[in-house]
């Protein structure tokens, strides 16, 4: 199972530093072509949430890969 993040920014470089933070665990990035208005808009789509971290019913951790 894969998460997808809406991340709204106002600059190259603030996309280019998120990416840079999540980029251990980002599948993509798609940067969508409408920008108007003052604010971008990129969809990152986050690798193998559930297998990175398996949590148990109860909630605490019992495996990590």
């Amino acid at each position: 199972m894969s998460a997808r993040i809406t991340i709204s920014y106002e600059t190259e470089q603030e996309l280019r530093e998120l990416t840079n933070i999540l980029s251990p665990v980002m599948k993509k990035c798609k940067i969508s072509k409408q920008n108007n208005g003052g604010y971008r808009k990129a969809y990152i789509e986050l690798k193998n949430v559930l297998e990175r971290n398996k949590v148990s019913e109860s909630g605490r951790e019992t495996e990590k890969i």
